[in-house]
């Protein structure tokens, strides 16, 4: 489980994104034109999420969420077999899955 910091994209160049979310100790960060999203372990989410709303302002979002450690490219045949109960999209050529903390259960 890792924390996502999201920002819109006016609020700074990735480069300076990238750079403030490295020095609060981020995991990862990935920009582009809807915004920059700023990934951290749980351990250190709450200290990241403070030093980039110091140097940014408020975020769009941030929360906990589940990211998945390998993502598995598909093709149209393939997507549309292995979605079998819905129609899968043929212009879909990446599987992922992210979905926040709060919408899994709290014992198995």
């Amino acid at each position: 489980m890792s924390g996502v910091i999201e920002y819109d994209a006016k609020v700074a160049s990735a480069d300076a994104v990238f750079e403030a979310a490295l020095e609060a100790g981020a995991d990862d960060v990935v920009s582009g034109d809807s915004g920059h999203e700023v990934y951290a372990v749980q351990d250190r989410f709450g200290s990241v999420a403070k030093a980039l709303e110091a140097k940014f302002g408020e975020p769009r979002k941030a929360s906990l969420v589940w990211r998945p450690q390998n993502t598995v490219a598909l093709d149209d045949e393939q997507g549309e077999s292995s979605s079998s109960s819905s129609k899968a999209s043929t212009s879909t050529t990446t599987c992922k899955t992210s979905m926040p903390i709060s919408r899994f259960p709290t014992r198995w």
